[in-house]
């Protein structure tokens, strides 16, 4: 219907409903918020790029020979089968019933547990009780085929085991573990000849004991370094003991000396760091490409739910976030475990600060992924500053087997019997000595990092307001009956 005018008024031209206007209006703020979250994606990808490229750049320039896992394994040092250490550690585990020594001759694994725990905690001077003597004699008697290989490790320096990276790193499998038990095996010979007073025997299985810690290598994790580490604190300790029990004679301590000096300059700590650095940028790669999931590394192995879902679809995201922070910590690592011990403890200290910095910000890969490695740095610096007082403690017994005396000063060992005095890993400064009625202590100061005088906690070496180190006896107070020595005080040092 027309009206005058020729117009149609307005009230009949016919308006969208209201319904469809929501719907465009919210359509057009979900277009805008998808370009919004494309953007922010985008930045956040060209982002973690150039900051990767960055890193990955830095470290191609501080690592011309190559820092991968391919890289690392290709410059590891290749070991003749004859003078492999790790193949005859790996013969010594199968030869030893499954538990050995808590499961042997169908005692039961309490008692056995008791006299172990009872063996370990042995002050060095003093002799094994008949019970202590009969357990270790049993103990020994039913594995003669592994403890006759075990004897191959005396004067075996080298070693190598198999390692095959899974694909996902994570789940590779680490072969060196049974140099712990070749490790115990020789402990409990070098225990045994030194009750039998025969102290050269003793030493010489302490030579084995460093056989099976030398026997890991350079294999680049941190659980190698740990291994390795442990292996070391007992042939220190099986070494005190068989110079509290008796005296070695110089050929055999100038052995043992030039072992211990070799060990104790060792870079098993930096090569440990290069691995992680190596194993840790492969795991993160293969988040980042979908080919393992992010629960996996939680330690999830069962029919994953939602959360778990959940966490393999936002793994790769989560990955490309945190790569380039986790590679540029691990070149400092790397950078801080090649410096001098007593200059790493504050650097590794702001370290391990900005690693629990980004996990509480919420850095889901950092924290999962990032290893603790403050504490085997710490681990590191305890075993270099035992063995170096290890070695001096070889020099002290044959300064005296020499001269009849102790001598007054450690700069009197030098350069007969030492070509320097080693230095403390925690402040630098030279081993500390004290002379002790009952004889001498070379030590350093221990992680408190102060000088307490040589006091020695053997079952607590972490207790604050002790030292660490190496003590040797007069050998009028060497070979001590138990009941006896267990009664008296410690004795104070020596003014």
């Amino acid at each position: 219907m027309s009206h005058a005018g020729g117009t149609e008024p307005l009230c009949e031209i016919p308006l969208p409903p209201r319904r469809r206007r929501r719907r465009f209006w919210v359509g057009v703020v979900a277009l805008l918020f998808v370009a919004w979250l494309g953007t922010m994606y985008g930045f956040f990808v060209y982002w973690t790029d150039r900051e990767l490229r960055e890193v990955v750049a830095a470290t191609n320039r501080e690592n011309p020979e190559g820092w991968l896992l391919e890289d690392i394994d290709a410059h590891r040092e290749k070991i003749p089968d004859e003078e492999n250490a790790a193949l005859v550690v790996l013969n010594i585990k199968s030869l030893l019933p499954a538990g050995w020594p808590l499961k042997t001759g169908g005692a039961d694994a309490s008692a056995e547990t008791s006299w172990t725990l009872r063996f370990g905690s042995l002050p060095s001077e003093v002799v094994l009780d008949p019970d202590l003597l009969q357990n270790l004699q049993s103990s020994l008697a039913e594995v003669e085929p592994a403890r006759a290989e075990a004897h191959k490790l005396i004067g075996m320096t080298r070693g190598r085991y198999p390692l095959v990276w899974a694909k996902d790193v994570f789940t590779t499998r680490i072969n060196s573990q049974p140099a712990r038990t070749a490790s115990n095996l020789l402990r409990f010979e070098a225990a045994l000849a030194s009750q039998a007073g025969n102290a050269d025997q003793a030493v010489a299985f302490v030579r084995g004991l460093m056989g099976a810690a030398r026997s890991v290598g350079d294999e680049p994790l941190l659980i190698s370094a740990l291994i390795r580490l442990a292996c070391n604190a007992e042939a220190v300790d099986a070494l005190e003991r068989a110079l509290a029990q008796g005296e070695p004679v110089n050929a055999e301590l100038e052995r043992m000396q030039a072992l211990l000096e070799k060990e104790a300059t060792e870079p098993f700590f930096t090569n440990a760091m290069r691995g992680e650095r190596a194993a840790l940028q492969k795991m993160v790669v293969s988040l980042r490409q979908g080919d393992v999931g992010l629960s996996q590394f939680g330690g999830f192995t069962g029919k994953p739910g939602i959360a778990e879902k959940l966490m393999d679809f936002s793994g790769p995201t989560l990955a490309r976030r945190s790569h380039a922070t986790m590679l540029r910590l691990l070149n400092e690592y790397v950078r801080v475990s090649r410096m001098p011990l007593e200059q790493q403890a504050p650097m590794l200290a702001n370290l391990n600060r900005e690693v629990m910095k980004a996990k509480v910000e919420y850095d889901v890969v950092t924290a999962m992924l990032m290893p603790g490695i403050g504490k085997v740095a710490q681990s590191q610096r305890r075993g270099v500053g035992n063995l170096r007082c290890a070695s001096v403690g070889m020099a002290l017994e044959r300064y005296r087997r020499d001269d009849g005396r102790w001598p007054d000063t450690l700069d009197a060992l030098v350069p007969r019997y030492l070509a320097a005095v080693p230095t403390d890993p925690y402040d630098g400064k030279p081993l500390r000595y004290q002379r002790r009625p009952d004889g001498v202590v070379v030590y350093w100061v221990g992680e408190d990092g102060t000088d307490d005088g040589g006091k020695i906690n053997r079952n607590q070496v972490w207790t604050k307001g002790t030292d660490q180190g190496f003590q040797l006896w007069d050998v009028p107070r060497r070979r001590q009956p138990a009941r006896e020595t267990l009664a008296m005080p410690m004795p104070e040092p020596m003014p």
